[in-house]
């Protein structure tokens, strides 16, 4: 019987997610030995199920717990998932199957909206359908990838475990990613929808994780120079986060000399990520006009983290 250890992390008062449970159940039902860990910042009055092993990690980032996990699971095939995350029973089954059937060092599929009303959710749906949709599968097919999607993937410990930095990092997707290219190792990834995140509500909210990614990113970035997936760091961020420069230009300018065109092209840009649904179409349109200056947002964390200095960095 083929054995999955399935790691979950619970981050302060968090609750824990019976969803998590329901998976570990449904795999055993599937026919596999399941190894359920659950790694949180601090055990309260919470119970866990008696099958799954409770590990206390206080004050450590989730990069740190994933190296924690990849030490102690029973299995040499490691799933993570958030617990935030509703996961997709039947296709995270076939996404374990064909994990093991691919031999792979690491595996991952996309990752979906939980549906939610309003203009923050609606402009997320269409980012996502953007980068994992089309510029995450575009960069690992033309071997330029080194961004995972950290709320479900797999690691195989044995040939991963060994090649990840020991630096703490708060991006760990793009840490692991970084590491798994440098190497050129198999990997598998899966256009299925494993599962589906909460989007932001508000806009603070979502500048907020913005700038908490550009902080991640100035760490990977910093600790990259002078290696060669320096180059492929430089290629992400200028893929997700400055994309809309030249698509912009491009419409600017047939607009002004060939404006037939340019609305055929940004109707069918906008369309396109509004998965051609009339109800999505509004958030399209918001995301394609706002979503530049989150973009722009990102980029001042950015320049502002790179050039602080070590000891007054955030």
């Amino acid at each position: 019987m083929q054995m999955l250890s399935i790691v979950t992390f619970i981050h302060g008062r968090e609750v824990f997610s019976e969803d998590f449970t329901a998976l570990c159940a449904a795999l055993t039902r599937a026919g596999y030995e399941v190894d359920p860990i659950v790694l949180c910042d601090q055990r309260g009055g919470e119970k866990f199920p008696a099958s799954c092993r409770c590990h206390v990690t206080p004050g450590t980032t989730k990069y740190a717990r994933i190296l924690f996990a990849l030490e102690h699971a029973r299995s040499d095939l490691v799933f993570f998932i958030d617990n935030d995350i509703t996961p997709d029973v039947e296709a995270f089954a076939s996404f374990a199957g064909a994990c093991i059937a691919a031999g792979c060092a690491a595996g991952w599929g996309r990752i979906g909206s939980t549906p939610a009303p309003g203009a923050v959710p609606g402009m997320i749906r269409a980012d996502k359908r953007l980068s994992h949709d089309l510029i995450r599968p575009l960069l690992w097919k033309t071997r330029t990838g080194i961004s995972i999607p950290g709320q479900i993937f797999m690691l195989n410990r044995i040939l991963t475990g060994e090649l990840l930095g020991r630096q703490d990092t708060v991006f760990d997707d793009l840490t692991i990613g970084a590491a798994i290219r440098g190497q050129h190792l198999p990997i598998l990834s899966s256009g299925a929808v494993l599962g589906r995140e909460r989007p932001c509500r508000t806009m603070g909210e979502l500048i907020c994780q913005r700038r908490r990614w550009a902080r991640g990113f100035s760490q990977v970035l910093v600790s990259s120079r002078g290696h060669r997936v320096f180059p492929l760091v430089i290629l992400h961020g200028l893929a997700y986060h400055f994309l809309w420069i030249p698509f912009w230009a491009v419409s600017l300018f047939l607009l002004i000399w060939a404006p037939v065109p340019a609305l055929i092209l940004l109707a069918a840009v906008i369309l396109w990520l509004a998965r051609f649904t009339v109800r999505e179409l509004p958030w399209a349109v918001l995301y394609l006009a706002l979503f530049p200056g989150v973009h722009c947002i990102w980029s001042a964390t950015l320049i502002r983290e790179c050039c602080a200095p070590a000891d007054h960095k955030t």
